[in-house]
């Protein structure tokens, strides 16, 4: 999970989730996958880059 974390930091946790269902054939919860990320204090903010003119 972390490496694919770090190869997509940019995804969300529905995302992650189906490319842990397609990569390794498990389904994970988006709800798990946020503990998991919370426990090794990795955060996935996104950036607001804001409104576009």
């Amino acid at each position: 999970m972390i490496d694919i974390v770090g190869a997509h930091p940019d995804l969300t946790l529905w995302q992650y989730s189906e490319k842990l269902r397609d990569k390794l054939g498990i389904n994970v919860s988006t709800t798990m996958i946020d503990r998991f990320l919370k426990q090794h204090d990795i955060s996935l903010k996104k950036k607001h880059t804001g409104a576009k003119k």
